[in-house]
């Protein structure tokens, strides 16, 4: 511009400044591609901070993309966004719980009026068992360990007499037996005890021509 009578910074200020366009509210975020398919779990797995991100249960087994930068992990089936989640950038799981499956979801819902429920269903004595262990269960332990003795005990109630397994969970409820193994073996003691006693009933034969009475010892 030498032959010319302004400098660049008058022209500048004459003729650009006013088309520049202000500067992006955020920083340039740089975008990266994956392509996976959707586990059987209803979760896209992103290997390079190996983290899971679910999608619609009803996506499993399809091919999923997945575009994440710096802050965001987006992710698209045929093309149309079906998540958004803020990036997580250690091992995990994030959920959201509508995408999951609704069985999938009662059982995360889990709580211990979910159990007396069902319990009540097909067991009263095991509904009741239920509520005192649950009443009397001890500090600092986690609900999903008296889950877990839910579950075995609604097993045993299946396989189990429904007589035997009604007076089986009264015997744990007076005696404060809250374990699954220990209720497993108060069935067994009462079924044993059943058997003895059937076995300890004599009949006693009539008109039988070898039964001998009282004449015959005269």
């Amino acid at each position: 511009m030498q032959q010319r009578p302004y400098s660049r910074e008058e022209h500048f200020h004459s003729s650009e400044k006013a088309s520049l366009q202000p500067l992006p509210d955020e920083i340039y975020e740089m975008k990266c591609y994956s392509h996976v398919t959707v586990k059987d779990t209803g979760e896209v797995y992103l290997s390079c901070d190996k983290h899971y991100y679910t999608v619609p249960y009803d996506l499993i087994g399809r091919k999923a993309t997945i575009i994440h930068t710096r802050s965001l992990v987006k992710i698209y089936v045929d093309n149309k966004s079906v998540a958004i989640y803020a990036r997580v950038r250690e091992w995990g799981h994030t959920q959201l719980p509508e995408h999951l499956a609704p069985n999938v979801r009662a059982y995360l819902e889990r709580s211990p009026e979910y159990y007396c429920e069902k319990a009540d269903h097909v067991s009263e004595a095991l509904g009741k068992l239920f509520q005192s262990m649950f009443y009397h269960r001890a500090d600092g332990v986690n609900n999903e360990v008296y889950y877990r003795i839910c579950e075995a005990m609604l097993k045993l109630q299946k396989k189990t007499e429904s007589g035997v397994f009604d007076k089986a969970c009264e015997v744990c409820r007076v005696n404060k037996i809250y374990r699954g193994d220990g209720l497993q073996n108060v069935i067994v003691a009462i079924s044993n005890s059943m058997m003895t006693d059937e076995s300890g009933n004599d009949v006693i034969p009539t008109n039988h021509e070898n039964t001998r009475g009282a004449a015959q010892y005269k």
